[in-house]
């Protein structure tokens, strides 16, 4: 892997980035807004530049001129506006302009527990009444050993991961190690 070769080449050892990757549901549009924000100062405000479009790594620039790039622009500017020249004077506001606020800031983006917790809950009723095992529920995220809950909890643990959930909210949910929920998660990959 990339970062095994990094490491040697550097003489480093752990992950290049700081940390696993994680992803969050981005389920307010000032959210978005921060987010995008965020992402695009982040070299400027770590003193790497002193605009964000002058950050070589970042696909700020590519966002205003027109030739193919890994962004897609597209997608990105129908938030801003449906209108293509005010959502690109929009998205530059966002990311360019120091007194730019949103609603929200950042650290909203970083989903409470109660609503991850009732996602998962929604999923695993889902999987129990399409069986018509919904006594189970129960033994299931309690933990248990027993082979129906086993089976029941890697099934669901699938569904989990093909819904789009992080493997520690899942283990949390369950009450089990994020490293079972990794080994179950990868047994169905296969």
């Amino acid at each position: 892997s990339y970062s095994l070769y990094y490491n040697k080449r550097y003489n480093r050892i752990g992950t290049i980035y700081g940390g696993r990757y994680k992803s969050y549901l981005l389920s307010e549009t000032e959210k978005f807004f921060s987010t995008v924000r965020y992402i695009v100062r982040n070299p400027v405000k770590a003193g790497l530049s002193t605009t964000p479009a002058d950050y070589r790594w970042s696909g700020h620039a590519s966002v205003f001129i027109y030739q193919p790039s890994l962004i897609d622009k597209v997608t990105l500017l129908a938030y801003f506006s449906p209108d293509t020249d005010l959502a690109l004077k929009r998205y530059k506001e966002c990311t360019e302009h120091e007194t730019w606020t949103a609603q929200v800031g950042f650290a909203t983006i970083i989903k409470g527990k109660g609503e991850t917790t009732e996602r998962l809950g929604c999923l695993l009723d889902q999987l129990l009444s399409e069986r018509d095992l919904a006594d189970h529920r129960n033994m299931i995220v309690s933990g248990a050993k027993s082979p129906l809950s086993r089976e029941l909890r890697s099934s669901f643990i699938h569904l989990a991961i093909a819904d789009g959930h992080a493997l520690k909210d899942i283990a949390a949910f369950l009450h089990v190690s994020h490293e079972t929920v990794r080994r179950i998660g990868k047994q169905g990959s296969r």
